[in-house]
């Protein structure tokens, strides 16, 4: 099962419509078909899919098209039986920047081998795809119209996703980059609205804001839903990519060409995917604990699953709450996840300094290693400008100390600026455009879990790795403090990160 976790259901569908195929190799679906949109905590019946795109500038285009007969040749599942949906879906590409996109993507579970059990997902990504490049097109931000042989209500020519297999996007144009995506299959997903036990309470101030629920498969064996984690903005995508991005892909950066390598490109990464409603329940489950006999009790089972959660957010209303920063309920739950379960918590100061006593929480907890930003110029080639290398805390970067008297951050990285790849749909229709200027403690925060990452892969060689080994080597190989620091900064670049 792959360590993909949706902990607020943001790509959640209901697959409730039975599809059986006839002789002609199509599927016909009953309409209307149920759907469920909780990001916008919405559901209904829809009689068409659609396609919603509104360019930066207002341009508004808007398709339907028809749901109940889709052609799926070669494909099989037991007994001609299939079940569809419509994974709906919401992007603000690239934070809005390139546009905001709305869309109700075909989706089709098969039981592919007979065992009673759907485990085979199809989702028309080229219809989707055309309906995406037309939308450009008429709004203006791409030039000609798209192929029309794309628009084909078809998921035979559709490579199938299933555990082992979880990505859902396609290579349009050949160049071996994927031009479109949909994201990927989650392991698991998280009931927290109650949607399908019935088990939902709001844990509040127990719990940071997160509510209780129950863990579920995130492709449900009886074909019922089906959990698609993708990226509504792009920060994620970014993050994932400066920590471990494999490097196999040539970006044209207008003044050079990089393949975008990250810090650990050897790690393997799990999602906790969130859109900060249920971020504690995501860093609990991924640290190995489990909620027991109560959705309210989450006890650890003794192994955690990742060795380093990246936490680039933050909260900077800690006060207006009724807390002091370092042991205000955010904090405390982080605490005690690093020292309940080992698991290494690597987290973003903020963007709101130059004061002191701006750190955001839970950044500023006793137990994780809290990160500010510091500065990089390799980018200014593209603005014309000679590159220089930086390594001074920026401005912006948030400071310690915590209000309990602890000095933060811990240590200082990369985050004024450097390039990081994003979601394949910022490259607009074109996935080898797909990359941004990456940057804030946001960007810091991914730079150092790469470099603790190889730190905990030497110790697993040697011995047992810890938090505090973790801690202690990072900041031994760090930088000592230049201008705009003080004795609570400590420099950490790419070239120490190396020779950790």
């Amino acid at each position: 099962m792959p360590l993909i976790f949706d902990a607020d259901q943001l790509g959640f569908a209901l697959t409730l419509a039975e599809a059986v195929k006839d002789e002609e190799g199509y599927v016909n679906v009953s309409t209307p078909v149920p759907f469920i949109d909780l990001f916008f905590m919405g559901a209904g019946e829809a009689e068409a899919g659609w396609l919603l795109y509104i360019s930066p500038d207002g341009a508004v285009a808007y398709y339907e098209f028809p749901i109940d007969r889709f052609y799926v040749g070669d494909v099989e599942s037991a007994n001609g039986v299939f079940k569809f949906g419509l994974a709906v879906q919401t992007t603000f590409i690239l934070y809005g920047s390139l546009g905001i996109l709305n869309y109700s993507l075909p989706v089709l579970l098969a039981d592919g081998d007979g065992d009673g059990s759907y485990d085979t997902v199809y989702a028309d990504l080229s219809t989707a795809y055309y309906l995406f490049l037309k939308a450009l097109s008429d709004t203006g931000m791409i030039s000609g119209e798209p192929d029309d042989s794309l628009f084909d209500l078809s998921f035979a020519d559709e490579a199938p996703a299933y555990y082992g297999n979880e990505v859902l996007a396609r290579d349009f144009n050949g160049d071996g980059v994927n031009d479109f995506s949909a994201g990927a299959l989650a392991g698991w997903t998280f009931d927290w609205v109650g949607l399908l036990t019935g088990e939902s309470v709001n844990l509040g101030w127990r719990l940071g804001f997160d509510y209780a629920g129950l863990v579920l498969p995130g492709l449900d064996p009886q074909g019922r839903w089906v959990s698609i984690l993708y990226d509504t903005y792009a920060h994620g995508t970014s993050v994932a990519t400066v920590i471990a991005s494999r490097g196999n892909v040539e970006f044209n950066l207008g003044y050079m060409e990089t393949s975008l390598r990250g810090v650990a490109p050897g790690a393997t990464i799990a999602a906790g995917g969130s859109f900060l409603i249920n971020v504690f329940v995501a860093q609990l489950f991924l640290s190995g604990f489990e909620p027991q006999d109560s959705p309210l009790n989450w006890v650890y089972t003794g192994e955690h699953q990742v060795d380093v959660i990246n936490n680039s957010w933050g909260n900077s209303y800690i006060a207006l709450r009724g807390f002091i920063t370092g042991a205000d309920d955010y904090a405390t739950i982080e605490d005690y996840i690093v020292s309940a379960s080992g698991t290494v918590i690597v987290h973003a100061m903020g963007n709101g300094g130059p004061g002191y006593g701006t750190a955001t929480t839970p950044g500023a907890a006793s137990l994780v290693i809290s990160v500010g930003a510091s500065t990089l110029f390799d980018y200014r080639p593209l603005y014309g400008y000679l590159p220089s290398p930086g390594g001074d805390v920026v401005s912006w970067s948030d400071r310690g100390p915590s209000q309990m008297g602890v000095a933060k951050p811990d240590v200082v990285n990369i985050g004024s600026f450097a390039w990081a790849g994003a979601p394949v749909l910022v490259g607009l229709g074109d996935g080898s455009w797909a990359y941004d200027l990456f940057g804030g403690t946001s960007e810091a925060t991914p730079m150092t879990s790469g470099s603790v990452a190889l730190v905990i892969s030497a110790y697993q060689q040697a011995s047992d790795p810890s938090p505090a080994r973790a801690w202690s080597r990072l900041y031994s190989r760090a930088r000592p403090g230049t201008r705009g620091q003080t004795p609570s900064h400590r420099a950490l670049d790419r070239s120490t990160s190396t020779g950790l």
